[in-house]
């Protein structure tokens, strides 16, 4: 829409104000790698850039007459823009040198990383020339130092604002305020980082002129490390000593620490950008490391840290260092939307416009070579007073579609979380209507469990194409011949037979399926989930459909033992004997399990006709996996 506007806009002063914007855009990757996410980021602004530049010169080719004194200074900036681009090698080289020097920034804790990013848009730029062996440097000039743009460093460590440094500056290790602190050093601190920032906008002035000095630039680059080494080294004490009091002045310890935790300081790193609100765009594929597995360098004063994975910190804090109005795009496991331990995460997402899309890894997936890569990417708008969030489906889709599938997304305003902990993924009013008549139920199925009876349930944690609820336990043999529990099977108990019964039906029912892939992590059926299915037994009971779903139980255990199988597998090199269910061979009994349930959550034809066809393309076809 943008590039479209700037394309046929007749307004100079448009043209003029748009350039200025996407001139001083800031985008961030806070854990860039070789740098995949700026080198997309750098490809979106291209044709903005060059859009702009093709109206600045038709305005100037066609004689466009101002009517205003702003015009005509705006007209004088075209050909001052336009100008520039003659001492460069040609039109798009001076855009993506402007990209790479205005717009992109990234940090990653690994030096190499860094280096490669570097190497790359500066290959990029390079590639642009045409060599002339006859030119100085073969008609090749100097390329842009992008040292303070692309920076090695743990994004995680160190401070983010100058309210952070005054925290630890004033507050001892136990959490207790100083009783007597230096009020300048806070001053001195904020105006050595004024100072950085200064330098570097020198330096990067510098090198956007016409004949760039190069001893100028050496000397002021010089000067910006020293300035910016400095206010590292100090940040860095202060850091230290809040691991650990006194810690700054152990200089064995402290040199180890420094090595280890590698702090990066975005409030001095980039204090221009953060004294103006933050990044303006953030976008990234995070690290998906459990936390206990981080042994090198200690988090902590995050929210998420219970978490327990590093990508939740990362996104806690991108959050902080994002503008109010900024966007933010990141690609993070579906648990982050739909497991207990990110309720913190999900919280501050809470917090900002938020549009989630959620990915299984079969048939297809979005990154190949992983194994579990259930996905969902998050689009992070500008903070909300109130909970705004939008969702697609929980997608499925083969290979041949990988070309249109972020086409086809269909995205629909979700509702409120029935379930804690879990952001539901819909995508239609369908969905929304299905979810308002599972809330009306006074009641949820732990309602009638009881600690220990003879009617029992047992489902498995394991998500497939079809669930695993059954009342009884499928026989598993040793090598021996005898018999041993069977794996990843949890036990429910219920007082009556008929509850029992009844509950078996709801939760084989298309509709419990449904339920568990919209509240789930689509990788396990989490006692959460089944004890929150939105049921009143107790009603249904008393009504001609409970007699139903008894009946239809009775039906569906019987068609689900005639047609199990006994295969031999081998688990850990221990043979076993199992007794294989598959319940997609008794879909037509599922489906009566449904009709009747439509009957008591007041279902129309339409939402039975979708909960009955849910994902009917995998699980029914040849792409579900299974073996029947």
């Amino acid at each position: 829409v943008a590039q479209d506007v700037s394309e046929i806009c007749f307004d100079p002063e448009t043209v003029w104000a748009f350039y200025q914007s996407i001139t001083k855009i800031t985008i961030l990757d806070p854990t860039c790698g070789s740098g995949a996410f700026l080198f997309a980021a750098l490809n979106i602004l291209e044709p903005l850039y060059d859009a702009c530049l093709e109206q600045m010169q038709i305005y100037l080719d066609e004689d466009f007459k101002p009517d205003n004194d702003n015009a005509a200074q705006i007209l004088d900036k075209f050909k001052e823009i336009l100008g520039q681009i003659n001492y460069h090698p040609n039109r798009r080289y001076f855009i993506l040198k402007s990209i790479i020097i205005n717009n992109l920034y990234g940090v990653d804790i690994m030096q190499e990383a860094t280096e490669i990013c570097k190497l790359r848009l500066y290959l990029k730029l390079a590639s642009q020339v045409d060599f002339d062996k006859s030119k100085p440097n073969y008609g090749i000039e100097p390329l842009p130092d992008i040292d303070f743009n692309i920076r090695a460093g743990n994004t995680l460590v160190g401070f983010t604002s100058l309210d952070e440094v005054q925290e630890a500056v004033t507050t001892e290790s136990n959490g207790q305020k100083k009783l007597v602190y230096d009020d300048s050093i806070i001053k001195n601190i904020e105006n050595k980082a004024k100072g950085v920032e200064e330098k570097y906008q020198e330096f990067r002035n510098l090198q956007v002129v016409a004949n760039i000095n190069t001893n100028q630039l050496y000397t002021t680059k010089t000067l910006l490390r020293k300035s910016l080494e400095e206010l590292r080294a100090e940040l860095d004490n202060y850091l230290a000593d809040e691991y650990e009091m006194g810690l700054s002045k152990k200089a064995t310890a402290f040199k180890k620490w420094k090595n280890s935790h590698e702090p990066f300081h975005w409030f001095s790193e980039f204090y221009g950008i953060i004294k103006r609100g933050g990044f303006d765009v953030i976008v990234g594929n995070p690290p998906y490391i459990e936390l206990k597995a981080i042994t090198q360098y200690r988090l902590f004063n995050y929210n998420c840290r219970n978490a327990g994975n590093l990508y939740a910190l990362v996104l806690e804090r991108c959050l902080n260092i994002c503008s109010e109005e900024g966007r933010q795009g990141f690609i993070v496991p579906v648990s982050s939307i739909s497991t207990d331990r990110y309720k913190n995460l999900q919280n501050l997402l809470a917090k900002r416009h938020l549009n989630f899309s959620s990915f299984d890894d079969r048939p297809s997936r979005l990154f190949s070579g992983l194994e579990h890569i259930r996905l969902t990417i998050h689009l992070i708008g500008r903070i909300s007073s109130e909970i705004s969030l939008s969702s697609t489906c929980y997608n499925k889709w083969n290979s041949l579609e990988r070309p249109i599938l972020f086409d086809s997304l269909n995205y629909a305003s979700s509702v409120k979380p029935l379930i804690s902990g879990s952001f539901p993924k819909l995508s239609s009013e369908i969905e929304k209507n299905i979810i308002s008549k599972l809330v009306s139920q006074k009641k949820v199925l732990s309602s009638f469990y009881v600690k220990d009876c003879k009617h029992k349930i047992f489902y498995s944690r394991k998500v497939g194409y079809f669930l695993q609820i059954l009342d009884f336990e499928p026989r598993v043999l040793d090598s021996h011949g005898n018999i041993r529990p069977p794996s990843e099977f949890k036990r429910i108990n219920f007082e009556r037979e008929s509850v029992a019964k009844i509950a078996l039906s709801c939760l084989n029912s298309n509709l419990f399926y449904w339920f568990v892939t919209v509240f789930s992590d689509c990788r396990h059926v989490n006692k959460r989930e089944v004890d929150s299915f939105p049921i009143d037994i107790q009603i249904l009971e008393s009504k001609k459909e409970g007699k139903q779903l008894i009946k239809l139980s009775n039906n569906l255990k019987v068609d689900l033992m005639q047609k199990s199988e006994e295969k031999k597998m081998r688990f850990k090199n221990n043979p076993l004997t199992v007794q294989c269910i598959f319940p997609k061979l008794s879909k037509p009994i599922i489906d009566n399990i449904d009709t009747v349930l439509a009957q008591h959550y007041g279902f129309t034809d339409e939402e039975l006709d979708f909960i009955i066809n849910y994902d009917i393309k995998y699980r029914m076809g040849r792409n579900s996996g299974d073996s029947k």
